[in-house]
């Protein structure tokens, strides 16, 4: 992480921290004045009945407005006190991140799967995965098109191309970032409500005769109004009053309970709705140039109104629709207004007219919420850099590729490549020399390069390629399945895929771990072999040096790198800078007699 970074967090924590003292201090301020106004509004009425009528009434008004201004006032210092601290949180949580803590973040456990290709042998999802390293998602949508970006990699070479300007620019719009973030935490949603908008909206129409509907729920509300003025003027007998509110209510009541139901749709996606008004209006201000996000942009505008305007009028329809819910003053509307008719008639009017429109403005404020992630990542780590995409023959080559995951002053890193010349790079190295860490270096590296984002290298470029690995496998008693069977399954499904002529990359750690010596070897060395028949490249992770000669033999198809490990003064010496050739130093047997596990003279 750049130290700029942290000075920006530790000044954004600053400056919203003062701000929100003196928010708290206005709101405590206006809460004297607000209490003071309503004794004063109670004190009134004293007047009113004993002294001074008209002074009373007169004092009475002025309070009881003064009272609900201060009202309006005080939820407006309680919304930005809210912010401010939930923007002091985000960047309390950025700072812990650049040092190296991201469990602050949401970390996509749902999405471990042990079946996938890549994911679970990565830990991209989970405690302390690259997900929950990237996560800063504030809608359903964002997450689950991070989490499938990071689980399909790579993307089409003309979508990573335009994901890298799109994240490119946002990344340099951190007050925007962060607001989003902000306003999207502080009105939560649960996945329910976009499931239930969206199950309202493609429902039929309450209504089956439109047009007939449409100049009954305009009619009879004016004979009613005219009536009720006809019964109050003295003109008609007060006894006609029972019949119209008894005749509109009957008319309310038929499909009571097919209303109930869109009604219960709606009322719960109230929140959501409301989330994405906000959300929408800060997108709808951006000034963006890159052509993905000036695509993403114009979703959310038609006939020249925004799509935030439009879910706006939405929500205040519902808005009126809940004055329902005041038994009293519901029978008193839908007595003489058909109330819960009328403001569904208008819902349903804004659905027809924006049904094709909802899932654009969802999918594209879900595409903004992804990118602004991998944004985010951009502007935390000014030393990762965007990959070149290459074109004709297949190329991996990486200059000073890291863990992205690992701090920056901890962090080695490595020059490597693989190319047509030589397709597979046998590793060796002895125990925690760096051989599993440097898989998943080149792992996440090529996943953040799938998805558009910068990696964590000085330079990079590569050929976009599926990935499959095979370097974790769980035995399970539910599938009756071992460790070795486990793992026999996951190196079939990739000899399945290269024999359907599948270009991939593949990664595999010390396979066959669940057999002994001699069945490894040969087992380890046959799977080696057929796959580099196919049209595959990749990294062979290997204790065994048998397995490592394979460079000696076929180099024109390997080639042999090693992670060495020294002894100084009776210690172990890592330094995890990758070399050519084989390794030459084992520590097993070292580690066993330092921790008293064997004797000196075991062999």
């Amino acid at each position: 992480m750049n130290s700029i970074r942290i000075s920006t967090y530790e000044k954004n924590i600053q400056t919203y921290s003062d701000a929100l003292k003196k928010a708290k201090q206005k709101h405590a301020i206006v809460s004297i004045i607000r209490l003071a106004v309503f004794v004063a509004a109670l004190l009134s009425w004293f007047y009113l009945l004993t002294l001074n009528i008209t002074l009373g009434s007169s004092l009475g008004t002025l309070f009881i407005v003064a009272f609900l201004l201060l009202i309006k006032v005080h939820k407006n210092l309680e919304d930005k006190r809210n912010y401010l601290e939930t923007i002091i949180k985000l960047n309390k949580h950025e700072l812990d991140c650049c040092n190296g803590n991201f469990s602050n973040f949401e970390d996509g456990s749902e999405y471990v799967d042990s079946s996938h290709p890549y994911s679970y042998d990565m830990d991209l999802f989970g405690k302390g995965s690259l997900f929950q390293y990237l996560n800063r998602t504030i809608t359903n949508g964002g997450k689950k098109l991070l989490s499938n970006w990071l689980s399909n990699t790579p993307l089409k070479s003309q979508t990573i191309k335009q994901n890298q300007e799109a994240i490119e620019e946002l990344s340099h719009l951190i007050e925007f970032r962060q607001e989003f973030y902000t306003v999207g935490k502080l009105h939560k949603s649960t996945d329910d409500e976009g499931i239930l908008i969206k199950r309202w909206i493609d429902q039929s129409s309450f209504f089956s005769n439109k047009k007939i509907i449409g100049v009954l729920l305009w009619l009879i509300p004016t004979i009613n109004l005219s009536l009720l003025c006809l019964i109050i003027a003295g003109y008609l007998s007060w006894s006609i009053l029972t019949f119209i509110i008894l005749i509109n209510l009957s008319i309310v009541g038929l499909k009571f309970t097919k209303f109930n139901k869109k009604y219960l749709l709606l009322s719960k996606s109230h929140a959501n709705l409301k989330k994405m008004t906000l959300l929408f209006n800060l997108v709808e201000k951006l000034e963006v140039k890159s052509q993905l996000l000036s695509k993403l942009h114009s979703q959310f505008y038609k006939n020249n109104r925004s799509a935030g305007e439009q879910v706006n009028k939405l929500t205040k329809l519902l808005d009126s629709l809940d004055n329902r819910n005041n038994i009293i003053l519901g029978i008193i509307l839908n007595a003489f207004l058909l109330w819960d008719w009328n403001y569904l008639w208008r819902i349903e009017k804004w659905k027809k007219s924006h049904q094709m429109d909802y899932d654009n403005w969802q999918s594209s404020l879900s595409y903004f919420d992804a990118l602004i992630s991998l944004a985010n990542l951009t502007y935390n780590n000014t030393d990762f850099t965007f990959p070149t995409i290459t074109n004709g023959e297949y190329e991996f080559k990486a200059n000073e590729i890291g863990h992205p995951l690992l701090p920056k002053d901890v962090r080695i890193c490595n020059d490597f490549d693989i190319s047509e010349k030589q397709r597979y790079a046998i590793i060796t190295g002895a125990n925690m020399a760096g051989k599993s860490t440097f898989l998943r270096t080149v792992a996440l590296n090529l996943i953040l390069s799938g998805c558009g984002a910068p990696a964590c290298a000085k330079s990079i470029s590569f050929t976009p390629l599926p990935l499959y690995s095979s370097m974790r496998a769980e035995d399970s008693l539910m599938k009756n399945e071992s460790y070795f069977f486990a793992e026999l399954k996951r190196l079939q499904r990739i000899t399945q895929e290269l024999d359907k002529g599948e270009k991939m990359f593949i990664i595999l750690d010390e396979i066959l771990r669940g057999t002994n010596s001699e069945d490894k070897r040969k087992g380890s060395i046959g799977f080696v072999k057929k796959i580099t028949s196919k049209l595959a490249y990749g990294l062979v992770a290997t204790h065994d040096l048998e397995l490592a000669r394979l460079a000696e033999q076929q180099p024109d198809v390997f080639k042999a790198l090693c992670f060495e490990v020294a002894i100084e003064n009776n210690e172990l010496q890592f330094d995890y800078k990758l070399e050519l050739g084989v390794t030459q130093n084992m520590n097993a047997s070292f580690l066993m007699k330092s921790m008293g596990i064997i004797d000196d003279e075991q062999k």
